[in-house]
């Protein structure tokens, strides 16, 4: 299988290939350089290939330059040992489309992180007059303040006891504000929450009930035999048509538009090595939709026809006629219970959930107050009745007093 060929860009803005570690202008090859693949794609020789590696190349912690994979323990251009560097990042699967071709396009590879070891073979003594990186920093450093006129200025230090007390203010601070909110909810729950327990009594009573009228009347209606209620009499049926049924009757196959899954050449795919290389070319297979008619088994449905009675019949049924409110303020609400007959096929009917029931109540300790409950609950309290009630601080009832 082939292999190709990319070219980098130096900062010179010459280009060179990927077995070339060192531009003709004479600058080595560093982290960030661009890449890019000619169009049309150039084959390398067996000696070309191998002599740019197989990736991915890494980059020396301390002159910068990039190492093909085969340098495995020291910089082939200052002689450090490797340790943990960054290196190149490889790419798999890079659809043909995706490589730059141009050197303005030129992108610069990925990097990441890999622990290689120390070497041990330390820095050879020729390559000792190259200045590290820090002694590079230290130097610029005080060249730019000597360019700059600030040779013998020294930036401000903030004293040591300023911080401390800044320090000491901000806890305070804090400590304070945490004390003042405690106290708010602290004074918010103690005369809205707390609570005491005060006597009461029953002083009186206070009801609304609403009644209704209601009429026995008889009504004609007509319904299916199914649909007819059990208390119906005076019947008069006949058998009629009444409507038409689906039911299953078999399979049958039948033809439906959908659309299917079918493989196309796709656009071929390399592998970037991470190393100035593309290898690896294939072509590929794509997946679309298209429309296609498929064979599907549904269940077949006739129609049948369903016949049954309908009838015509009476039926009896309670209808209010009218509601009125009664009330009063003893302990002897107008209660007939939940239905009391009257003549002429007329009844009253108690509706309890209309009902108001309220209970008024005396104390010494705070104004009188009412509470309404439930008719049950409302029954069980009686006159002059000593209760128990929750108060809070504020002298405001909470919650209501039970029987």
């Amino acid at each position: 299988m082939a292999n190709y060929l990319k070219k980098w860009v130096c900062e010179c803005k010459a280009e060179n290939w990927a077995y070339e570690f060192k531009c003709s202008c004479g600058k080595p090859r560093t982290k960030g350089v661009r890449w890019y693949t000619p169009k049309p794609m150039v084959e390398a020789t067996a000696a070309q290939w191998a002599m740019k590696g197989s990736g991915p190349n890494w980059f020396c912690n301390y002159c910068g330059c990039e190492n093909p994979v085969y340098n495995e323990t020291n910089c082939g251009y200052c002689g450090a040992p490797i340790g943990t560097v960054e290196t190149t990042v490889g790419r798999k699967g890079v659809k043909l489309s995706a490589f730059v071709s141009t050197a303005g396009t030129a992108t610069a590879y990925e990097t990441t992180k890999v622990e290689h070891g120390d070497a041990g073979w330390g820095i050879p003594e020729e390559r000792r007059e190259v200045p590290s990186p820090i002694s590079r920093v230290q130097r610029n450093e005080s060249s730019r303040m000597e360019t700059s006129g600030y040779r013998d200025e020294m930036p401000a230090i903030s004293s040591p006891l300023m911080k401390d007390r800044k320090k000491l203010i901000a806890i305070a601070g804090g400590v304070i504000g945490t004390v003042l909110f405690g106290l708010i909810v602290w004074l918010i729950w103690y005369w809205n929450f707390d609570t005491v327990t005060r006597t009461c009594w029953v002083q009186g009573f206070h009801w609304e009930q609403t009644l209704g009228v209601e009429e026995y009347q008889t009504f004609s209606k007509t319904d299916w035999a199914s649909e007819m209620p059990s208390d119906a009499y005076n019947e008069s049926c006949t058998y009629s048509f009444k409507e038409w049924k689906k039911v299953e009757d078999g399979t049958e196959e039948v033809d439906v538009q959908t659309t299917c899954d079918k493989e196309v050449p796709g656009e071929p795919v390399c592998d970037d090595d991470g190393a100035g290389g593309v290898t690896n070319c294939r072509s590929t297979t794509d997946t679309i939709k298209v429309p296609c008619t498929v064979k599907e088994k549904r269940t077949k449905y006739k129609d049948v026809a369903v016949h049954e009675d309908k009838c015509t019949y009476n039926v009896d049924r309670w209808v209010e006629l009218n509601r009125y409110t009664t009330s009063g303020e003893d302990h002897f609400p107008y209660y007939y219970g939940e239905v009391v007959e009257i003549p002429n096929r007329l009844r009253l009917v108690q509706y309890p959930n209309l009902g108001i029931y309220s209970v008024y109540f005396g104390s010494e300790y705070v104004d009188p107050f009412s509470r309404n409950y439930d008719l049950t609950t409302w029954s069980l309290f009686q006159p002059e009745q000593s209760c128990q009630v929750e108060v809070n601080r504020r002298n405001n009832v909470v919650g209501s007093p039970q029987p």
